[in-house]
């Protein structure tokens, strides 16, 4: 079995992997937004 130390590792990593790739979608949104030629 695996410690809470580990287990909190891992769930943060998990968090932050998620909140990089939400950034990223956000990123993307405004872009799309401000080259509309590009990205009909």
């Amino acid at each position: 079995t695996e410690t809470s130390t580990e287990f909190m590792q891992r769930f943060l990593r998990l968090a932050g992997f998620l909140e990089a790739a939400a950034g990223t979608e956000e990123e993307q949104k405004e872009l799309s937004v401000g080259s509309s030629q590009v990205y009909p």
